[in-house]
């Protein structure tokens, strides 16, 4: 981590230094250092985890720190057409006591006319970052698509996007396997979605996924297509922000097995800024991650199996940069799925999950 930082800070630096004062040439050296920006943003968090599972307490209870995100991110713009992001992911967890790096973002990105732009390489899907901005709060906890693995939030590929009006949009045709594995399969995956600004502060959004998720092989070819459905309403106003979000997905997790299930649930949040720094939030998520599979089929997920989450907080606005959030978390599973506060892992009857403790989102 600390070469990969000290090489893009090197990088930004030497364009820098070799700009000029004067207009530069699109293209130039000169023109390269004043359109070069090097950013960070963290997701922290210092807490206290109660975790049980069936009555009985499991890791990862017990105090600690955790980032959970880290982004390092380097753009450069050629001319006013083609432009380049890289951008890492690296997360530490206490847990597992080992940092992680990714590539999350490598494309080079063209301009057209109407505010199209195509993105070729690892960047970031339709759905789960754009509901991440509208939610606000992901520093907090990943929206809930993202939370239950029911889909990416980078993948490789081509990116086809759009704003224009009162519509935007995006299109991916991708690998499918996420920004994390990077590989090839017999097809490619499609994900697509519109986001209508309706009127004022309202959000209309549709989605949807298909695809073999990566993992249609010549040595393992899978027998199921993994879909995904999504739905969404937004609205945003002056120290207001509301969302309700509903997905049904189908051989989402079953791509490779011989049988298929289905999964839906659906998450509503919403905040309110009652002074420019102090603000409050809320959320709750309902999720059926196997619906239609009988325990004889799937012991460690059936049609009973079931999770729920909320989680309530208070924020404040330090600066521009810093925010911190003082957060308590409860995640219930019932009938086969363990509750750990961002996904599940499976194995048991029911598990809860409790989290109180201090978020932090730093960006510079």
């Amino acid at each position: 981590m600390k070469k990969i930082v000290a090489v893009a800070s090197a990088s930004a630096g030497l364009l820098l230094a070799a700009g000029g004062a004067h207009a530069a040439d699109p293209g130039s050296v000169s023109y390269l250092s004043q359109h070069t920006t090097l950013g960070v943003k963290i997701y922290a968090d210092m807490s206290s985890i109660s975790a049980s599972s069936d009555g009985t307490d499991v890791n990862p209870t017990g105090y600690g720190f955790d980032v959970k995100r880290g982004y390092l991110t380097l753009d450069t713009a050629f001319n006013e057409d083609w432009s380049v992001r890289f951008r890492t992911d690296f997360n530490y967890k206490s847990i597992i006591g080992e940092t992680n790096v990714y590539i999350k973002n490598l494309y080079a990105q063209r301009k057209f006319g109407n505010g199209m732009k195509l993105r070729i390489g690892v960047a970031d899907m339709p759905w789960i970052p754009h509901m991440e901005d509208l939610y606000r709060f992901r520093y907090v906890e990943n929206v809930m698509i993202d939370e239950y693995h029911f889909g990416n939030s980078a993948d490789w590929g081509l990116h086809l996007l759009g704003n224009e009006n009162k519509l935007n949009w995006q299109v991916s045709l991708v690998s499918g396997g996420g920004y994390k594995t990077p590989g090839r399969s017999k097809g490619m995956d499609l994900e697509g979605r519109l986001d209508f600004n309706a009127v004022g502060g309202l959000h209309l959004l549709v989605g949807g996924y298909t695809g073999k998720r990566g993992m249609d092989t010549q040595t393992a070819p899978a027998d199921n297509t993994a879909s995904r459905y999504d739905l969404a309403a937004v609205y945003e106003a002056k120290g207001w922000n509301a969302g309700l979000s509903y997905f049904s997905a189908k051989n989402w997790n079953n791509v490779t097995t011989t049988y298929g299930t289905k999964a839906d649930g659906y998450s509503v949040f919403g905040s309110y800024d009652f002074t420019p720094v102090w603000g409050v939030f809320a959320r709750y998520d309902n999720l059926k991650p196997c619906k239609d599979l009988s325990a004889a089929v799937s012991p460690t997920c059936y049609a009973d199996t079931k999770n729920t989450y909320y989680n309530v907080g208070l924020q404040y606005i330090a600066s521009k940069q810093i925010r911190i959030a003082f957060v308590y978390k409860y995640d219930k599973a019932d009938n086969g799925y363990v509750a750990t506060g961002n996904g599940t892992i499976g194995g048991i009857n029911s598990g809860k999950y409790q989290e109180f403790g201090i978020w932090m989102q730093a960006a510079f």
